[in-house]
């Protein structure tokens, strides 16, 4: 990785499966009441994202992706949803 504006890279760790899933229940119980988390995948190319699957009560479905930063970002976003 090059190195930045200021002379230092940026290195981006992969977020581990188990740091996903709890970062994606932690937003789950602070944002989408009724939602649990059902599969958590890592992307591949070791980009150190992170897509979980969420259900709702009644059976709908969402898609949000964990960063290697850990921020989670809505299937299609290109903002953070959370801080």
């Amino acid at each position: 990785m090059d190195a930045g504006m200021h002379g230092s890279a940026i290195h981006a760790t992969q977020v581990r499966e188990d740091e996903a899933k709890a970062i994606a229940r932690k937003y789950v119980d602070e944002q989408l009441t009724g939602y649990t988390t059902e599969q958590v995948t890592q992307a591949p190319g070791g980009c150190g994202r992170s897509t979980t699957r969420l259900k709702g009560a009644k059976g709908e479905g969402k898609t949000v992706h964990i960063s290697p930063f850990g921020r989670v970002m809505h299937w299609g976003a290109t903002a953070p949803v959370s801080g």
